[in-house]
Formats: structure tokens, C-alpha cells, sequence
């Protein structure tokens, strides 16, 4: 969910807004990465900006692929990210989510051991993912 933009010469670091991909080193991560890649590595994206993150030097914006596929919805919909309510309150994301879950699509197979990314990096790794 997060990758590096060049815009001419200059080069933005970007996370997509609103959604939360598993790690890289976390079941589903690299499935999630390879989306992300299918969608936008060396193609022109457009981003609406939403915030920037000082913490992290990076831009959060909503990612628009070619296709007009937004890069957010179509990780929603496909089981490789968590809504991130803490952050985003749009209904119709956790709507898509839910969808995932409901259908048991990436990383919804098993529900009930899915480890948020917030949990996962602060260590608190479910037995399943150990």
C-alpha cells in the first residue's frame, strides 16, 4: 500500500489512502505487493492527494491506475487490505471489505486468523501466522 511515484525528476513516496495491506513479511503481503505492481509499476497513475505524513515523508492519496481502476478499492476487493477505519469512515470502502470477507476472498480464508497489519508490526503475530 505504500510505493514510490516519480512525477518528472522529482520521486514522492505514496500510501494509498484509506486501506491497510498486509506486510511484506506477513501472509498475503507479497500477493498484495504483486497487485499493487500489476497495477501501477512503470504506468501512469494519477493520485488526488489527501494528507502527507511528516512521520513517515510520504504522500496519502487515493490512487487512480489505468483503467480507471482505483488502486485502494480493487486491494479491498480483493481480500489483500483491511479498511482502515481509524483513518477513513467511507462506507462504501467497508462495504467492499466486508464483501471479501463474506465471499472468503485473500486473505479472509480464514477469518479468524487474519492479523491486522496495525497488530502484525507491533507484534502481536496470531499463532496461525507464526
Amino acid at each position: 500500500d505504500t510505493f514510490d511515484m516519480r512525477n518528472g525528476e522529482t520521486i514522492a513516496r505514496v500510501r494509498v489512502a484509506a486501506v491497510d495491506s498486509p506486510e511484506k513479511n506477513q501472509p498475503f503481503g507479497p500477493e498484495a505487493k504483486r497487485l499493487t505492481e500489476k497495477m501501477s509499476l512503470e504506468r501512469t497513475v494519477t493520485v488526488r492527494w489527501k494528507d502527507y505524513d511528516k512521520r513517515y515523508d510520504r504522500y496519502i492519496g487515493y490512487v487512480n491506475c489505468p483503467g480507471n481502476k482505483d488502486l485502494g478499492e480493487t486491494l479491498l476487493k480483493a481480500g489483500l487490505a483491511w479498511h482502515y477505519r481509524a483513518y477513513d469512515k467511507d462506507d462504501v470502502l467497508q462495504g467492499m471489505e466486508d464483501e471479501a470477507r463474506k465471499s472468503h476472498r485473500g486473505l479472509w480464508k480464514d477469518e479468524k486468523n487474519a492479523c491486522a497489519p496495525w497488530d502484525w508490526r507491533h507484534g502481536k503475530k496470531t499463532a496461525f501466522f507464526k
